[in-house]
């Protein structure tokens, strides 16, 4: 390895070759643009001899902050391309990245390149890479962190900065194009829904597009839905949950008229505010759950003469006939 100053016009900065051992993503210079005018270069770039040039091993953003600067050459070590392989110059560039912590999408670059540069299979990239960028090494998350590539940049972006989460993109892997795009902008974003909630809603947006024949953004185009998704005054917690109200209700229209007939019919029996009544889950009961909640002796008795009352003028009635009609 050897030390030189390399005219920036030789090193290669465009095209599949710049690219091949930069793990940093995004690649920004201009806080570095700064510092190196402030203190100059405190480590010199590693480039590899090139067939067009020089390649970047170690330094790529050394290299582009010098372009930003107007300058034309750059201390360099070089090395020739028969004594640095492929796999070599990627641990190398490993090592120079290791001081700072990584973000998800530099994680799967890395795990990226050493699959697809040196072989190494999905086995050996949990085995022994993982656990070197912070990873557990699980062969399946592994193979997750390697599908995060194929997403659009607006969305790698957003897990580079750490507004959407790893476990959230790892939902979206499944999907089209499309459909990763609409979701991300118009749910993800809009809405702030938790990992638990971002499944709920996919998994009925995948139900629906069975059941309407329509494409996941047709289906958040709805007027109803843009409406809802697109309101300047509601908050994102608001927007979610009346969301998965929309949705559950589309997917489950039958369910969803039962109970509003259900909520309307308590209304009706006037009961007083510590008395709870239940259906079985999904109608699939022909029972009535009735919970009472009282602090003193006298409320027990005022909530149960509502009760009796309600009883003997037969208001229980309705709510057995959809009872024991509704799973049917």
């Amino acid at each position: 390895m050897a030390f030189h100053t390399i005219p920036l016009r030789d090193i290669l900065v465009d095209g599949p070759e710049f690219d091949t051992f930069i793990f940093t993503y995004p690649l920004q210079a201009a806080a570095l643009s700064a510092s190196i005018q402030k203190v100059g270069l405190l480590n010199p770039v590693r480039l590899r001899e090139h067939e067009r040039g020089w390649q970047i091993v170690c330094g790529a953003r050394r290299v582009l902050a010098f372009q930003e600067l107007g300058r034309q050459e750059i201390p360099a070590q070089t090395m020739k391309h028969a004594s640095c392989s492929d796999e070599q110059a990627l641990l190398l560039s490993l090592a120079d990245n290791a001081p700072r912590p990584w973000n998800p999408v530099e994680q799967a670059r890395v795990l990226y390149k050493f699959h697809h540069l040196c072989h190494w299979d999905v086995e050996r990239l949990a085995r022994e890479m993982a656990p070197q960028l912070g990873l557990p090494p699980a062969p399946e998350l592994a193979q997750k962190y390697l599908s995060l590539l194929s997403f659009e940049d607006e969305i790698l972006l957003a897990l580079a900065n750490g507004a959407l989460s790893p476990a959230h993109a790892f939902l979206l892997i499944p999907l089209s194009s499309p459909e990763r795009g609409a979701i991300f902008q118009e749910v993800i974003q809009r809405c702030s829904p938790s990992l638990n909630e971002c499944r709920e809603i996919i998994d009925a947006l995948l139900d629906l597009k069975v059941i309407l024949k329509k494409n996941i953004p047709e289906i958040l185009q709805a007027p109803a839905l843009i409406d809802l998704l697109r309101s300047p005054g509601k908050p994102a917690r608001e927007k979610n949950r009346l969301l998965r109200e929309q949705l559950r209700r589309r997917r489950y229209p039958r369910l969803s008229q039962l109970e509003d007939q259900f909520e309307a019919q308590i209304k009706a029996l006037s009961l007083s505010h510590q008395t709870q009544i239940r259906h079985a889950p999904y109608f699939e009961g022909n029972h009535l759950e009735i919970h009472l909640r009282a602090t003193t002796n006298a409320g027990l008795r005022e909530a149960l003469a509502h009760l009796q009352a309600a009883a003997r003028r037969g208001g229980f009635q309705p709510l057995f006939d959809l009872v024991k009609g509704g799973g049917q």
